[in-house]
């Protein structure tokens, strides 16, 4: 049977994604096993997931160092989803498999929706694959695992429903996301005048506005103030300065609306200058022609929600390409952009057009260029394998742990450890911990011309590191229960058999000393230094 061409570009972008989706869950899996994940992300997750089979419901001890109910900081209740799975296996491998295919599905509602606005079944394929190729993308693919990802291909569905005008199936994508993240309430509000433009259906507009600014109004108002340690959204919150992000604009949503209003071109200024917004800009529209998202711009004011939440954040690292924040995004100035091109195309000549049209081709090759070093190469903050290796110390490691007691672990190891109810990132609460777990090693052989890596593993510079453990050993408070470098398990009230030398641990510490060219002056404090948090 000879296939139509519209057939051969479907089956070939079932083998796009299928491939693509493999790779992903290899890296991911890798990323991983390999010990770069954190406990900050794959581990609160797998906490909370695991606590809901295990007599608590959502459970965070990590990031305030206390017990919270997570949704008190995130409202993601789409992680109920993975209680069953978990019930059958708990393992966090679950979260990369998840994160690995929702990514590659979001691929098909974009052909669809490229096709549902009069593009050819090859240009739908190319549009489909310039989402999955996105640098922002990308990154997000292999980062830890994060609900925002599970968003995904529901977003690209809904717009596909708005401008198919399927009006109780564009009902039930938003019920789903409301389930995954806080600011999808806005995104809601977005959706609704969106499908107002489009559709000129006033009544069920309407209705999806009140849907989307219901749910905002009782998350921020109610929600979080009830489960949350501060009484108010924690990010909007200076009393937890680790994740303080939009304190400056208010501390509760009412305040940060009337700020926005009441000082708009003293926020454009803070958001596009000094925070340097404008160079996020730069990433997220030029590969899609530039102005053609703006010329589409009844869909593009559904993504608003996320690109406020990233360009007026205090923490950079939302607008960098090698994070997973700006992910929700593309989808919408994918869309954004077909439209504007369309519009183009009925405004220009043919061979205009088709200018036009290769520039954005040129435009998106040219950032993809660019920015694939920085996610996959020597320069990427990652460095992973597709051939993904268990490392094999770490079932003994396991092993050695009992269930019911409190630990403190190293950030990168953490996440292999999280299903408990007492575990804190070190150097969190060490005088609350039973065992302490921790690998020194300079995981990608960079820590000479770069910390960062280092400081996203450990959560402290290399000297700090080094010297919080010899400060533990010198305290005497703990014992040395494992030691097969670079694995390192301190305890309080466990005692190893036989007894390990503090010596062969010491030299051990001393050679990384060397080798990571530390230079200060080692002061013992050890009672200080074991308590604290």
């Amino acid at each position: 049977m000879t296939l139509t061409k519209s057939h051969l570009a479907y089956k070939t972008l079932w083998a796009i994604c299928s491939g693509y989706f493999l790779i992903m869950l290899l890296l991911g899996l890798d990323r991983h096993w390999s010990f770069k994940t954190s406990i900050y992300d794959t581990g609160v997750f797998d906490q909370a997931i695991w606590s809901c089979l295990n007599g608590k419901v959502l459970l965070n001890t990590i990031n305030l160092s206390e017990p919270i109910n997570w949704l008190g900081l995130h409202f993601h209740p789409i992680l109920f989803l993975f209680v069953p799975l978990y019930k059958l296996l708990p393992s966090p491998e679950w979260l990369i498999l998840a994160q690995s295919l929702f990514i590659a599905l979001t691929a098909f509602p974009i052909y669809k929706t490229a096709l549902k606005l009069n593009y050819s079944a090859w240009h739908g394929l190319l549009w489909a694959i310039s989402f999955l190729l996105n640098p922002f993308v990308l990154s997000a693919a292999i980062w830890d695992f994060h609900p925002v990802s599970m968003a995904v291909p529901v977003i690209s569905l809904s717009i596909y429903y708005l401008i198919s005008n399927r009006f109780h199936k564009l009902l039930l994508c938003i019920v789903y996301l409301l389930l995954c993240q806080e600011q999808f309430g806005i995104l809601v509000i977005g959706i609704g005048i969106s499908f107002y433009i489009i559709n000129k259906e006033l009544k069920k507009s309407l209705l999806i506005i009140f849907i989307g600014a219901s749910y905002t109004i009782l998350l921020f108002l109610y929600v979080f103030p009830a489960l949350s340690p501060t009484g108010a959204h924690l990010m909007m919150s200076s009393e937890v300065k680790n994740l303080i992000r939009y304190n400056w604009l208010g501390s509760s949503l009412p305040s940060v609306i009337y700020n926005i209003l009441a000082n708009p071109l003293k926020i454009l200024k803070i958001s596009l200058i000094d925070l340097e917004g404008y160079k996020y800009i730069l990433f997220l529209l030029p590969p899609y022609g530039s102005l053609l998202p703006i010329l589409g711009m009844e869909i593009l004011l559904i993504g608003a929600a996320d690109f406020a939440a990233n360009i007026l954040s205090l923490n950079p690292f939302q607008r960098s390409i090698n994070a997973y924040h700006s992910i929700s995004l593309i989808p919408v100035i994918i869309v954004s952009a077909m439209i504007g091109l369309n519009r183009i195309r009925k405004s220009t000549s043919s061979k205009q057009f088709k200018c036009i049209a290769l520039l954005t081709l040129v435009s998106f090759a040219s950032l993809f260029v660019i920015c694939v070093p920085h996610i996959f190469g020597r320069n990427s903050f990652w460095i992973l394998s597709p051939f993904p290796v268990k490392d094999r110390a770490l079932a003994e490691i396991q092993s050695h742990i009992p269930a019911d007691v409190a630990l403190t672990v190293q950030s990168n190891i953490g996440a292999h450890f999280t299903q408990r109810n007492q575990i804190y990132a070190y150097p969190n609460n060490i005088s609350e911990a039973d065992f302490i777990i921790l690998k020194p090693e300079d995981m990608n052989k960079t820590l000479k011309s770069d910390d960062l890596r280092f400081i996203h593993h450990t959560t402290l510079m290399p000297d700090n590191y080094l010297e919080s453990i010899k400060c533990l050993l010198a305290s005497r408070e703990y014992n040395i229960y494992f030691f097969k470098a670079p694995w390192l398990i301190l305890s309080k009230n466990h005692n190893p058999t036989p007894k390990i030398n503090t010596e062969t641990v010491t030299e051990f510490l001393n050679t990384l000393e060397t080798q990571w060219n530390i230079k200060y002056t080692y002061i013992k404090k050890p009672a200080k230094c074991s308590q604290s948090s």
